[in-house]
C-alpha cells in the first residue's frame, strides 16, 4: 500500500472541535438570562451542529474512497465504484477487499444511513414559505425547533459513528487499524 494525501483526518478533527463548542455553548444556554445573548448561542449551537454533520459525513465519504483507492486504484474506483451512494459503497468496499461485509444489523450502519440522510437535507436544503396563519405559523416554528432538536443529536451522534467506524474497520481488517484510526482520532485537539 502506498501512502496517499487525504483531508480525512482534517475533516474528522473539524467535527470534533465543533462539537467542543456545540456543547460549551449548549451548556451556557442554561445559563443565559438575556434574550439576545441566548440567540446568539443559539445560532452557535444550530451552525456548529451543521458543521459537525457536514464535515464528519464528508470524512465518512473520504474515508470509503481512500480505503478502496489504496487497495485497488484510484481509476478502479473511479470508473466501478465512485458511482454507487456512500452506503453502497460502505457495504461493498469492505467486501472486496477483505471477503467479509461490515455487519448492517449493528447501531453504526443505521447511524450511518441517519446521518448520510441528515447530511444530504442540509446540503441540499429546500426553502418553504412561512404559513400566514397564526396557528401554522406556531406549529412551523415548532417544527423547526424540533428540527434543531434533532441536529444537535445527529452532531453527536456524527461523532459517536466516527469511534464507531474505527472499531467496526478494524474487527473487519486488522490491518487497517494505524490508517483509520489516524483518519478518525489521533490529530484531534485533547479537550
Amino acid at each position: 500500500m502506498i501512502a496517499r494525501i487525504s483531508h480525512i483526518s482534517t475533516f474528522s478533527s473539524v467535527a470534533r472541535e465543533h462539537l467542543r463548542t456545540l456543547l460549551l455553548a449548549e451548556e451556557n444556554l442554561d445559563k443565559v438570562k438575556n434574550d439576545e445573548e441566548k440567540y446568539l448561542l443559539e445560532e452557535i449551537v444550530s451552525k456548529d451542529a451543521m458543521i459537525v454533520i457536514l464535515f464528519s459525513a464528508t470524512a465518512l465519504e473520504a474515508y470509503i474512497y481512500d480505503y478502496a483507492a489504496r487497495y485497488f486504484s484510484d481509476s478502479f474506483v473511479r470508473n466501478y465504484i465512485d458511482k454507487l451512494d456512500i452506503i453502497g459503497k460502505w457495504v461493498l468496499i469492505p467486501r472486496l477487499i477483505t471477503g467479509k461485509e461490515l455487519p448492517r444489523d449493528r447501531e453504526w450502519f443505521f447511524l450511518l444511513k441517519e446521518i448520510i440522510r441528515k447530511r444530504n437535507k442540509l446540503t441540499h436544503h429546500k426553502s418553504s414559505e412561512i404559513p400566514s396563519r397564526v396557528e401554522y405559523a406556531k406549529k412551523h416554528v415548532e417544527k423547526l425547533h424540533d428540527e434543531g432538536e434533532q441536529m444537535i443529536r445527529m452532531a453527536k451522534e456524527s461523532i459517536r459513528l466516527l469511534d464507531m467506524v474505527v472499531d467496526v474497520i478494524t474487527e473487519n481488517n486488522p490491518n487497517e487499524y494505524p490508517w483509520v484510526e489516524t483518519y478518525f482520532r489521533k490529530l484531534d485537539i485533547e479537550e
